[in-house]
């Protein structure tokens, strides 16, 4: 989604008159008649359009004979079943093949492990040395390849190079999880700034309800114009996110099934692109059977024409969106639910600090008022939709996910689960 301040023109009207000099005789003291005195008015300022604005104007004229009018919905709502369940059951896929990995590798280390599995405790103490011994090995390359380099340099690269890796070991793997999805959202930012790519990304890269196109309401939420609107999102992602992975594996120390696991970072990934496809759904359904309707009657009502031309005139206030904001407030929301004792604090106000229910339920509120108010410097819509996945993936989640877990165990040895669990 779009977080972007519309500039709005300012008009003064000020109760001045301006004398203007006519011809007279004397080239000195010039003349000043009755009607020449005219009342002031000052220029208006030029409306300055947003990005939005702009985007949408662009992606309207790029769309042509292509846009649907009225838009359709159960393409979009289709391709978030189908992506969701794509998502879940790759990650439980996954999951549960780096966890019979890490339960071989570490049975065959030692003779421990004979009578009894690996916990996931020690499963994630394992990686944890793993990751420890990559980082090593890559610093002694680094270290190789810059030999030719002047002394004082090379001693800057190498100093960069252990700190940046010290502080990915003292992350939690969820932080880790969360900063790789932040490059990637820089990496589309970047590509933004590229003047060949504008009409591929404004494409591909934003959603726009009358486009008729699905598979936008995912690369939209890896995608930001701003840059500022790119930095609060990554904060927000690594702050909260990492709170939510670590939430989703202490849920899997209670499932039924006794299935261990080695991460939950897969999950969080499942999680992630989920929320943030229901997050573009629900912006998409609210252009699609709410606002555009309204601006249809609007516009037919305004000036008496066609169905056909008050579609296109309302389709040109019909802005697309982009952004994470959707997926991070699901994350939000898990959090708030499942740590509800934590405080949080205001970007610009750290030492302020109050219950983070508080500050998610304010921010719910704000949204409802920017819905029933119609405010649009934010995508209301779709950070509702990620409060409300995140809600109800809070009370149903683990179960669905345990389930996905079950279906994708299939031929795998039933040695992912077992008592040996719940020592951890």
């Amino acid at each position: 989604m779009l977080w972007t301040l519309r500039a709005y023109p300012l008009r003064f009207c000020i109760p001045q008159t301006r004398r203007s000099l006519s011809a007279c005789p004397s080239r000195r003291f010039p003349r000043i008649t009755s009607h020449h005195v005219r009342p002031y008015r000052a220029p208006e300022a030029p409306h300055v359009p947003s990005f939005r604005e702009e985007l949408a104007k662009t992606e309207v004229e790029m769309l042509g004979e292509n846009t649907r009018i009225p838009p359709t919905v159960s393409n979009q709502i289709l391709f978030f079943l189908v992506g969701s369940t794509l998502a879940f059951g790759a990650a439980a896929r996954w999951t549960n093949e780096d966890t019979l990995y890490w339960t071989n590798k570490i049975s065959e280390s030692s003779l421990a492990y004979m009578l009894r599995v690996p916990t996931n405790r020690e499963m994630a103490a394992a990686r944890y040395e793993h990751l420890v011994q990559r980082l090593k090995a890559s610093i002694v390359k680094i270290n190789e390849s810059i030999q030719g380099w002047p002394q004082s340099l090379k001693s800057l690269t190498i100093y960069t190079v252990v700190e940046g890796a010290n502080e990915a070991l003292r992350a939690s793997e969820g932080w880790r999880v969360c900063a790789g999805i932040a490059a990637v959202n820089g990496l589309v930012w970047m590509a933004w700034a590229i003047p060949p790519l504008q009409t591929f990304m404004m494409r591909s890269f934003t959603h726009h309800p009358l486009s008729g196109r699905s598979y936008t309401m995912l690369t939209s939420v890896f995608s930001h114009h701003g840059f500022i609107h790119l930095l609060f999102n990554c904060m927000a992602l690594t702050s909260f996110g990492s709170a939510a992975t670590s939430y989703f594996g202490k849920q899997q120390q209670k499932d039924p099934s006794n299935l261990r696991e080695s991460t939950p970072i897969y999950h969080f990934l499942a999680f992630y692109v989920s929320a943030g496809i229901f997050a573009s759904l629900a912006s998409h359904v609210a252009a699609s059977r709410i606002l555009y309707p309204r601006l249809v009657a609007a516009a037919a009502a305004a000036i008496p024409i066609s169905a056909a031309k008050a579609g296109k005139v309302a389709a040109k206030k019909i802005f697309p969106s982009l952004g994470a904001s959707g997926a991070v407030y699901a994350a939000v929301v898990v959090t708030a639910l499942a740590f509800p004792n934590n405080s949080v604090a205001l970007i610009f106000l750290p030492g302020l600090h109050f219950p983070i229910l508080w500050g998610v339920g304010g921010m719910v509120v704000m949204d409802v008022m920017g819905v029933l108010r119609g405010w649009a410097l934010f995508d209301h819509y779709a950070h509702l939709g990620g409060a409300a996945f995140g809600a109800l993936y809070f009370m149903y989640g683990p179960s669905v996910w345990e389930s996905f877990r079950m279906m994708t165990l299939g031929s795998m040895p039933r040695s992912l689960s077992g008592t040996a669990r719940k020592q951890s």
